[in-house]
This record gives C-alpha cells, structure tokens and sequence, in this order.
C-alpha cells in the first residue's frame, strides 16, 4: 500500500471525526464514535470505503474496504512497521480539531486500529497505534518529520505496487528520485491515447494533471509535502510503447505549494 493511501485515509478519518465534533459540541470519545458510526459505510474514493467505526474494549476499530486495484494487503502485512511509521507521521501533521480528537482518545486511554480489508479477497491487516504512540504523534511537530525517509518510502512502496495499469491507455512502471525531481514514469498504449496530440496540447494536459492533484488532494498531500519539504519537484513522463515519443509534465516546487494549500 502506498504511503499516499496511508495518509489519505488517515486524514479522511479525522476529518469526518472533527466534523463530528463540531456538529455535535460534545467532547466524549463515545459520542464522537456515535455519531461517526452513523454514517458509515462512508465513500474514500478511489481508495475505498469505511465500513464501520467502533468503540470495543479500549478501542477505536476503523475498518476499511479497500479497493484491491489499488492496494495489495500482502503488501501491508509484509511491512506493518513501515505502514505504521507512515499513520504516526501523519497524524503528527495534524492540526487543530483534529488534535482535539487525538488528545480526546489519549485522554481517554484508548488505543486506535485500522483494520484495512480488500474488496476482492477479503484479506486483513491491522495497524495498531497505542495511546503511548498517539501521544508521542501529539507532541511530535513538523521539524520531527524525517521528510527526506518519508518519500523514500513513499517511492519504494509505490514501486513495489508497479507495473500499475491505471486503465486501458496507460501503465504506471515506476516512480523515482533524483536531486531535483520525484518522476512519475508511465507508458502509452499508443492505439487507445495519441501521444502526438497529448504533446501538441501539453499546456492542457498539465491543467488535467493539475485538477487530478487538487480532487485528490486529501490523497497526495502528506506525499506532495514531503516532496516540497526536500525541495523536489514533480514530474510525470510519458513514452510511447510504439513510437517510443516521449512527454514530461513538470511541476516546481512553488507550484505544488499553490496546489497542496
């Protein structure tokens, strides 16, 4: 599972909890769990859905269905550890209600557990963070984000989903790093997408990249903080898999703060 999905659904959680707590003007975790139960199943977007949200035995239990396309679970059970670094460092970027909430569960000596299932195979995997673990995300603050790790495991998670066909036009193959640029790198299957004409019209198709990146932008944003905070850009090259014709899309630094606020 890619670290982009970690984060997204971690802040998609909060965020229907903090709207929750606004709504509600209740403070007790049980009300909060209430209320958000209530809505589930809750849509996530391509990632998924929340099933349910539960308070049991000292826990706050989110479950997920997740959608498999996407997310291989034995990749997150192979690296629970990883996974769970990538929730922590989230949730320590979080500001505001959303803190309210997390101190409202240590307050309350309640532990949190994501438990992701495939929407195809039914297969689980549980992250599990303790309220020692959740005060430590509390008290943590943005200079303790090892940003520079964070997209490195970003990249090798995102690496280790590829080859990613995204649809019939075009497959991810991998993702990479060098000192100024994160690259996307994907090929065209030249019979379905016109690689001549996506060149032609390159200005707009970096606008439909752009739009892409702030519909998902609860998706991409830790990743794209994390790419700013280690002063690289972003790119999405594109070769041909007949005329070997070649597109490369970039986004500077200053860009992606203007898209990510």
């Amino acid at each position: 599972m890619t670290k982009a999905i970690h984060s997204f659904l971690t802040v998609c959680i909060l965020s229907v909890m903090a709207v929750c707590l606004s709504c509600t003007h209740k403070t007790k975790l049980e009300e909060m769990v209430e209320q958000v139960s209530k809505q589930c199943p809750m849509d996530m977007g391509v990632a998924g859905k929340i099933s349910s949200f539960t308070l049991e035995d000292g826990q706050v239990v989110v479950e997920l269905c997740l959608n498999e396309s996407l997310v291989d679970i034995d990749i997150i059970n192979k690296d629970l550890h990883a996974s769970t670094v990538t929730v922590l460092s989230t949730l320590s970027a979080q500001e505001g209600d959303l803190k309210a909430i997390l101190r409202e569960m240590v307050k309350e000596d309640v532990s949190l557990v994501y438990r992701y299932v495939g929407d195809q195979s039914h297969k689980t995997a549980e992250i599990h963070l303790t309220p020692q673990e959740l005060t430590e995300a509390l008290n943590a603050t943005s200079s303790d984000v090892n940003y520079e790790q964070q997209l490195q495991e970003q990249i090798r998670n995102c690496n280790l989903q590829c080859p990613n066909v995204v649809d019939k036009g075009s497959c991810l193959d991998s993702m990479t790093m060098n000192e100024e640029y994160v690259t996307y790198h994907y090929t065209v299957t030249e019979e379905v997408n016109d690689l001549a004409s996506l060149i032609a019209h390159r200005d707009q198709m970096k606008q439909v990249i752009a739009q892409n990146i702030i519909d998902n932008k609860s998706t991409m944003h830790f990743f794209l903080q994390c790419c700013t905070e280690t002063n690289h850009g972003l790119q999405y090259h594109y070769i041909g898999d007949t005329s070997g014709e070649e597109l490369t899309i970039t986004f500077e630094i200053p860009q992606i703060r203007e898209l990510n606020k």
